[in-house]
Formats: structure tokens, sequence, C-alpha cells
């Protein structure tokens, strides 16, 4: 009798173990399972975050080229002050502000250095098709990230403008050209890449 009892106090410790193990061990996965969702939501956000960053900084490019036109049409096909306009439209963000009469660029603010990027948009090896679906569809389009005539990247956006045809007898637009914000790259994304990188992720960006 006394020999059963030394057993049973020697197994009860592995008993117990057994026992605890058995019950913390699903507790433990729905705890870590918890932890993992957790950190899932909270790269999603974060995420979601950055990517929102570099998309309002997209919409900040379109509303110049959106605020020339205005301009342009109003002034029936002029921006007479261009230069002082685009002084005051540019941020951070964009390397220039073009307009493009029937698809050729003529005007560039800023000027200095990039005299390279006066081409016509329409018949260009790389810009031609692309330039032509917007012109024809009257379609702002994005483009890039490429190589500038004038060196660097840059990403381009090119917003139609149509002026009413006076010369038809019908209620019909005409193309007047394109203005154009050209976004710095890498730069608007560095803001982005940093904080996901100092977050510790592995990421990529897609479109």
């Amino acid at each position: 009798m006394k020999n059963s009892k030394l057993k049973l106090l020697y197994w009860l410790p592995v008993l117990v173990l057994i026992v605890g193990t058995a019950i913390l061990s699903p507790v433990a996965h729905i705890v870590n399972k918890d932890h993992t969702d957790n950190i899932h939501q909270k790269t999603k956000l974060n995420a979601i975050t950055y990517s929102q960053q570099m998309i309002i900084k997209l919409e900040q490019a379109d509303d110049i080229t959106s605020a020339m036109e205005q301009i342009i049409v109003s002034e029936k096909g002029e921006l007479n002050n261009f230069e002082t306009v685009a002084e005051n439209l540019m941020t951070d963000d964009i390397q220039s502000i073009q307009l493009a009469p029937n698809g050729v660029v003529d005007r560039i603010f800023p000027a200095e250095g990039n005299q390279a990027g006066m081409i016509d948009l329409i018949n260009d090896p790389e810009r031609g098709e692309i330039s032509r679906y917007a012109r024809d569809h009257n379609e702002t389009v994005v483009q890039g990230p490429f190589t500038l005539k004038q060196g660097g990247l840059g990403i381009a956006i090119r917003n139609p403008v149509y002026l009413p045809d006076e010369d038809s007898t019908e209620q019909s637009e005409r193309f007047w050209g394109f203005t154009i914000a050209i976004i710095k790259v890498p730069e608007i994304f560095e803001d982005s890449i940093n904080a996901l990188t100092n977050f510790g992720y592995d990421y990529i960006l897609t479109a």
C-alpha cells in the first residue's frame, strides 16, 4: 500500500504537467493567432496609410494640370502669365510644369535645365501612343516612371484640353493640347518607402 502511494506521488507531477499542457496548448495557440492577426492588421493599415500618401501626391499633381486647363479654357486658349501661374502651383514633389499646344511642349517651368523636354509628344516614339490615346479619348493619362529627355526619372501626368470649336456650326470641341505636370522620382516614394523600411517590412510597389 505504501509503495502504491509512493508511485502515485512520483507520477502526480507528470500527470499535472500532461494535463496542464493539454489545457494550455489550445490557449497558447489562440493567443498566438490573435497576436499574428493583430500584426497583420497593423501591417495592412500601415501599408494603406503610406500608399494613400503617394496617391494624394499624384492627385495634387493632377489638380495642377486641371487648374491650368481652367485658365486656358477661360482665356480661350491663352495662358499669358504661364511662368507666374506655374511658380505658384509648384510643390516639392513636382519636377516641372509644362504646356503642349497641339501636343508639342513649348513652355516649361522652370525652364532652366528642362529645354530638352520641349518635344512633340504626339509623334515621340516612347510617348506618342499614350499621348494620342489621351487626345482621342479625352482622358488624363499617367506615364512612368521613365527617363526624362532632360535627364533623371519622372512620372508625367498629361491632361488633354479642349476648346469650343468656333468654326463649326455644331456644338463641338477641338483639341487644344496638354497641360502637364512632371513628378519627381524617386522623391515621391521616399517618405513612404523609408517608413515601411523602418517598420522592418518586406514589400513591393505595384500599380
